[in-house]
């Protein structure tokens, strides 16, 4: 049985999209250049993967499979899946801060690669700044989705 579709506009669909609409930014701003640093391509597949599983986890919700199957202990896995989230965008914007201070220092040398030119320096920095906000937002997003998720018990 589905959920009525106003159940899209509850809190934990919302952050969801939200989730999805910053992992979308971090692939659209890393998907040409991402072969400069090793670090861009990590990015690149965690914002990929968070797309996809925040998706499958929408629809689950969405379908009430989380309530109906008790045979997979669906709020550890949220917990789990959104504190690993949490924790893999803290460090990357940790990562993209330390590039974004490096590059704008006009300091490439820890790149193997230089910008694309259809992109060029500066256009590349400010890339690496909006992937290095939006990893910051989703950290914040997925942090909220924990906090709810402990209080509210998967609601």
């Amino acid at each position: 049985m589905a959920r009525q579709p106003n159940w899209f506009c509850t809190p934990l669909p919302i952050i969801k999209f939200l989730q999805i609409v910053c992992a979308l930014v971090v692939i659209l701003f890393f998907m040409d250049g991402r072969q400069q640093w090793s670090p861009y391509t990590l990015i690149f597949l965690i914002a990929v993967i968070t797309v996809v599983v925040n998706v499958v986890l929408l629809a689950l919700h969405y379908f009430d499979v989380v309530r109906t199957n008790n045979a997979v202990p669906w709020l550890s896995v949220e917990l789990a899946w959104n504190s690993i989230l949490a924790l893999s965008y803290l460090i990357a914007f940790g990562i993209l801060t330390y590039d974004w201070w490096e590059i704008r220092g006009n300091r490439w040398s820890h790149h193997s690669a230089t910008p694309p030119r259809n992109i060029g320096a500066a256009g590349w920095v400010n890339r690496v700044l909006c992937v290095a906000v939006a990893s910051l937002i989703n950290t914040v997003l997925a942090l909220m989705l924990v906090q709810r998720l402990r209080i509210h018990k998967l609601a």
